[in-house]
């Protein structure tokens, strides 16, 4: 599989260059580039199986580069790389049907992942048509993937062994099951073999489409049938809006009539400031008012909605990272992304956002337990006279031990100093206040224990590389 790479860092190019010939699946580098400009004349002259892109590259981004490709009818399968978590690129992303959209640092895994399934891919798409022409279901199978040209020999056949004119009629059903695919599929062909069993001026064949998660049912006749499944496919994800029991049929669904849809941005400001809160509750009925806010009522469109998720997730993402309440290490931001962006089901868009939620550790306070009792206690007491400035000699005092004694028992067991740990505390403290409230910058300051707005103004800098005002613009 011939693969062309455009991306402007020469150690990244290189590096993904040469991993292609360690991955299993006879990957071959057909070219690189630097800028779009240039990997859009290498793309249009050598016609690769895959382009792997970044986004930010001179004279071209990625993004435009491949609005030129698609431009020229080039169908390359595509992965996007970008450094960029942002909520614009991956709506570029989804318009322009990316394959796999990965987020910088890519990891080596990640990368085979991604490769393994435009692999998996594009060998359905080339799989040889069998000696025999076989079962209905193989025939349909293999026009369905491109695999195979219904010319006059195959029209012959079909008409001779099943009766099958080429000049009918088809009507196609696709059936999407999602992830319950492996579960559900079997149910489904028995219940949909039952319904259309009771028909005698019918006859059917049922297609597994496994890759796609879907169910196939073409009831006769033969013609241009992987147009019409691509078709009935990219027309699945109304069922986000419409509901998972609603039959989407083609061309009504074009018929239907959707509402302007205005992302719910004072949603996305009341969980900042309840997340700030450590209010669990009451940041559970935030999130059930924005699944709401796209489940009842009014109708939008299946790309608005994921547009809308995308950006709320992200502000999620976002918001607990800069308040240390996101399990970020363990948190995979490619899989979440790609939940939504392959959402079929409104059930699969609410996971996404509830898997990352599962992520955001809700009581901060509740840390691992410290195995000196004594630097547990100090930790206590920080977190509740962090306000009043108390001292290592205070607490010491209060705790009956020396102040050099319990310097090193505390340093040795979280890592850093007493004053280091007391400023870091203040300044997340601050960014709760700063992100979850709309108070001064200096009732912030006095309330996270400075008398001094201009001196907080100072070791907030020098801590986040932001003044307080610019910290709170840049999370509105």
């Amino acid at each position: 599989m011939r693969v062309i790479v455009v991306e402007d860092e020469d150690r990244i190019r290189e590096g993904i260059t040469g991993l292609l010939g360690l991955l299993e699946g006879n990957f071959e580098a057909a070219g690189e580039a630097e800028d779009g400009t240039a990997g859009l004349e290498l793309i249009k002259r050598e016609k690769p199986d895959i382009v792997i892109t970044d986004i930010r590259m001179p004279d071209m981004s990625g993004l435009e580069m491949l609005e030129k490709v698609r431009e020229y009818g080039i169908q390359s399968k595509v992965i996007v790389l970008s450094a960029y978590s942002e909520f614009e690129y991956a709506r570029q992303a989804i318009r322009l049907g990316v394959t796999e959209y990965l987020l910088k640092p890519v990891s080596v895994d990640e990368f085979s992942r991604a490769m393994n399934t435009i692999k998996i891919q594009i060998e359905k798409e080339r799989r040889l048509q069998p000696e025999t022409l076989g079962t209905l279901e193989q025939i349909l199978g293999a026009v369905l993937y491109g695999q195979l040209e219904p010319d006059e020999e195959v029209k012959m056949y079909l008409m001779n062994r099943y009766g099958l004119d080429a000049g009918q009629e088809l009507v196609e059903i696709c059936i999407y099951l999602g992830n319950d695919y492996g579960a559900d599929s079997g149910r489904a062909e028995k219940v949909w073999a039952s319904l259309l069993s009771q028909r005698d001026d019918m006859e059917y064949c049922m297609i597994r489409a496994d890759y796609e998660q879907a169910l196939l049912i073409v009831v006769y006749h033969f013609r241009d049938l992987q147009e019409k499944f691509e078709l009935l496919y990219s027309y699945m994800d109304w069922n986000l809006t419409l509901g998972q029991d609603v039959l989407i049929a083609y061309p009504k669904i074009l018929q239907i009539q959707t509402s302007v849809c205005i992302y719910p941005i004072e949603l996305e400001n009341c969980f900042k400031a309840e997340i700030c809160l450590g209010e669990p509750e009451r940041v559970k009925k935030v999130i059930e008012s924005f699944h709401r806010y796209f489940s009842e009522g009014k109708l939008y469109t299946p790309r608005d909605m994921k547009e809308c998720y995308v950006r709320f997730i992200w502000a999620v993402i976002n918001i607990t990272k800069e308040i240390d309440m996101l399990d970020y290490g363990n948190l995979n931001q490619q899989s979440i992304l790609d939940q939504v962006m392959g959402a079929k089901l409104f059930t699969e868009l609410k996971s996404a956002l509830e898997g990352l939620m599962q992520k955001v550790k809700m009581n901060k306070k509740n840390e691992d337990a410290i195995a000196h009792l004594t630097v547990r206690r100090v930790k206590s007491m920080i977190h509740e006279f962090y306000q009043s400035g108390i001292t290592l000699d205070e607490i010491a005092a209060k705790l009956n031990v020396t102040p050099e004694y319990l310097s090193m028992q505390f340093h040795r067991e979280v890592g850093e100093t007493y004053s280091s740990y007391l400023k870091n505390y203040r300044i997340s403290k601050a960014k709760e206040l700063l992100i979850g409230t709309q108070k001064k910058q200096y009732e912030v300051a006095k309330e996270v224990g400075y008398a001094d707005s201009r001196y907080f103004s100072k070791v907030f800098r020098e801590y986040t590389g932001y003044s307080p005002a610019e910290y709170r613009k840049s999370h509105k």
